[in-house]
């Protein structure tokens, strides 16, 4: 039987617990052998070590006599404080007057055994070991005619009110069966009920200290869904009850533990299943170890599996409500050395709509809500590896989204402890893009580095071709071993790139609003490139558009200028008239700074030819601040240009000095020299024989 009575210390603090007494089945044929169970405390603390326990037996509480000898046991093992001790007083001990128990204890550090106190009474329902008559029958004839139900009530203490014993040793004995034959409805073979509110309904216990037994076995044969081998069922509607209780004192113990033996089919160790919309169907909780671990040995099956069937339902969720520690919602762990292998594997199984593999959430300020590490320091290891199989537009291996509005918030964050390592890194096998960064209304890409060489650095390895953004001392660099070291485009928009470093203010754009390319320097370069290729160049710039293709607003430095496209050095000048590109004009005496049209020969107002006759560009142009002025042209004032001619002084020959005609804006032949000084445009490069026409003149004004 349970007791709650307990045995004071009289020396030091020891404390015992009455657990049982109970008669004992290896000493039947004596009649009057009977076990102990107890827990021991020394100042409140369960003991844990062998002792030496010694019983005597007495007729009165305190003082009386004793009755038998004393009986020593001198290797009682206590574990975590509970012990079992057999004592045997003799068949006379026990003759239906009332008896007490007196205990002392002898543990490490104890000189002599210490006499715990008061004694512990001993009611009469023990001496129903001797009863092998029942009301004069032997105890077989006698339980064959009880009518049912039987009720057997009474007061014990430390004993069992009914108690059945089997000595026998062949696997199946059963000390105490319950069956119930009925074929239907919920009928109990055994039932226990507890009114305590610490009591047990049902109490097994395994008492020998090794095999791999069980204190409670249930076992069901029938094969229809949901029969069970074991059912807990808690009826309270409020407070922290549990339909079925595990415990183990063992290091490698289980507190619950199912095994589902069958090969085939869908079964389960352990099933727990709940209809509260707040419920847990199965929970695990540990004060210092693991709530929940699973384990599986099978080929391609899962340790843990969970399955979700609602639409918000979770099939595995993880929660560690701890305020502080370094702990995991969830955590999986994998020790296989293979390629592939996993500690955290999520499948999204549904062909359709926002799915997850694997869903994070972390509500801390500065929590994650998935976090991977790779503790090897060898190997290519992933702390997290996303992977997608389709090739619809916007599918994504990783997708980090940070829903704040304000803040700076990341939607994926990298972070690399090694020096050449990196935070975030992208590789495509193919020709896609290894990274790629877009945005609505801001930077797709934006990068920024404290005291590092670059906010952005890229490098084409095929070639050594390389680029970077917000360098140490420029704002971008680019070079190119055989091509253009930096090629900028832009429609529309803000910038595709911007980068910035913070330890100067440095910082460049590409795919800018109003620049497809900009580097802003607080010292060093602004935008440098560089190429070792002779053939390519270290900044590249093209207008489609038909304008400008570089600005340099303020002073440029340049060692060789090459014009690959221009013929002559102009500048822009205010010409009055009809002018067009080839014609010769010159310097207008009634509007000072103006030129217009030639109209006479020999004119030594003669300035020269307006530009881009016959497709031929100026190679150099000089604007002043009114260049924008109407009738404004460039005017070639050196070099190679197209000029309006006409024969009628003589045919044209290359060599031969031009100057000014009595047809307008034309040029001729000179051949007064004398008239001709101070009024000659060039020399022809190209013939006239008659009329008018287009005549490549280089101009050279005399």
């Amino acid at each position: 039987m349970e007791g709650s009575s307990m045995f004071a210390t009289r020396a030091r603090a020891y404390v015992i617990v009455v657990l049982a007494v109970l008669t004992s089945a290896a000493a039947a044929d004596a009649a009057s052998a009977f076990i102990y169970q107890g827990q021991l405390k020394r100042d409140g603390v369960p003991v844990s070590e062998t002792c030496a326990l010694t019983f005597r037996l007495f007729d009165a509480a305190s003082a009386g006599a004793q009755i038998g000898s004393d009986v020593v046991i001198a290797d009682v093992q206590v574990a975590n404080g509970l012990f079992t001790a057999d004592a045997d007083f003799g068949a006379a001990a026990f003759g239906g007057a009332a008896r007490w128990l007196e205990i002392s204890a002898a543990c490490t550090g104890d000189i002599t055994p210490i006499t715990l106190s008061p004694r512990q009474p001993i009611t009469p329902a023990p001496l129903a070991i001797n009863a092998d008559t029942l009301d004069g029958l032997h105890s077989s004839s006698f339980l064959q005619g009880v009518p049912v139900p039987l009720v057997l009530s009474g007061s014990a203490i430390s004993t069992p009110i009914l108690r059945g014993t089997n000595t026998s040793a062949t696997a199946g004995a059963t000390g105490v069966l319950g069956e119930s034959t009925g074929t239907s409805n919920s009928t109990f073979g055994v039932w226990g009920i507890s009114n305590s509110s610490t009591g047990i309904g049902v109490f097994g216990q395994h008492k020998s200290l090794s095999g791999s037994t069980a204190g409670v076995v249930g076992e069901s044969l029938s094969g229809a869904a949901a029969a069970t081998g074991v059912y807990g069922k808690a009826a309270g509607t409020s407070a922290v009850n549990n339909g079925v209780f595990g415990e183990t004192l063992s290091t490698g113990g289980r507190g619950v533990y199912g095994k589902a033996t069958a090969a085939t089919g869908v079964n389960y160790g352990v099933y727990g299943e709940t209809a509260s919309p707040s419920g847990v169907g199965v929970h695990g909780f540990s004060d210092l170890g693991d709530g929940v671990t699973g384990r599986t040995d099978g080929d391609g099956k899962a340790g843990v599996t969970g399955t979700g069937t609602h639409a918000n339902s979770k099939g595995v969720l993880g929660k560690h409500t701890s305020l502080a520690g370094v702990q995991a919602g969830v955590h999986g762990e994998t020790a296989s050395g293979t390629g592939g292998a996993r500690g955290v594997y999520g499948l999204a199984t549904f062909g359709t709509g926002g799915t997850f593999g694997v869903y994070g959430e972390a509500a801390s300020t500065s929590g994650q809500g998935v976090f991977g590490i790779a503790t090897a320091t060898t190997g290519t290891t992933y702390g997290v590896q996303g992977e997608s199989a389709s090739g619809t537009a916007g599918a994504a291996g990783v997708v980090g989204y940070a829903r704040g509005t304000t803040g700076q918030v990341y939607g994926v964050f990298g972070k690399c402890d090694s020096n050449t390592g990196y935070a975030v890194y992208g590789n495509h096998p193919g020709s896609g893009r290894g990274v790629s960064g877009a945005s609505a209304s801001g930077p797709g890409v934006y990068a920024t580095t404290g005291t590092g060489s670059y906010a952005v650095y890229a490098e084409r390895t095929q070639n050594s071709n390389r680029a970077w953004l917000g360098g140490t001392s420029e704002g971008a660099w680019a070079e190119s071993v055989n091509g253009n070291g930096l090629v900028a485009k832009t429609t529309n928009g803000v910038n595709a790139v911007f980068a910035e470093r913070i330890g100067n203010g440095n910082k460049g754009s590409f795919g800018g609003l109003t620049e497809g390319a900009r580097g802003e320097a607080a010292q060093g370069h602004g935008v440098a490139g560089i190429t070792t290729d002779a053939a390519g160049a270290g900044g590249y710039f093209r207008n489609d558009g038909g304008g400008t293709a570089l600005i340099a607003d303020g002073h440029a430095i340049v060692t060789t200028l090459d014009i690959i496209d221009g013929g002559d050095l102009a500048e822009r000048f205010d010409v009055g008239g009809n002018i067009e590109p080839g014609m010769v004009v010159v310097i207008d005496p009634d509007r000072p700074g103006a030129l217009t049209r030639s109209s006479k020969t020999y004119d030594r107002k003669v300035a020269g030819i307006v530009s881009g006759a016959n497709g031929l560009k100026a190679g150099i142009a000089l604007a002043p601040g009114n260049s924008a002025l109407v009738g404004g042209a460039s005017v070639a004032l050196s070099g190679k240009v197209w000029c309006w001619c006409d024969a009628s002084n003589g045919p044209i020959e290359p060599g031969d000095m031009l100057t000014t005609s009595s047809a307008p804006g034309h040029a001729m032949k000179a051949t007064d020299l004398t008239a001709a000084q101070g009024a000659i445009i060039g020399k022809a490069m190209t013939a006239l024989p008659e009329g008018r026409g287009l005549v490549l003149v280089l101009v050279n004004l005399q």
